[in-house]
């Protein structure tokens, strides 16, 4: 169960194998003023306005992504 708000990201920040980055602006300010803890393997919510998928949190690069992600029906 994801336990944090879904948090705003912009879904064409993808990287070779399809995770998200969480390295935009608008995102980490969001986790900041959100408090939100970031961690490997953490589930996480995400969604750009119109979709919403599901992932799971990894430190690669420098930066968070949310890999595997899992497409909620809208």
């Amino acid at each position: 169960m994801v336990a944090s708000p879904t948090i705003p990201v912009d879904f064409s920040a993808r990287e070779l194998d399809g995770a998200i980055r969480l390295d935009s602006q608008r995102t980490t300010q969001f986790i900041i003023d959100y408090g939100i803890q970031l961690s490997s393997g953490a589930s996480v919510r995400v969604s750009d306005g119109e979709a919403t998928a599901l992932g799971v949190l990894e430190w690669r690069s420098a930066a968070w992504v949310a890999k595997a992600l899992k497409w909620e029906p809208e």
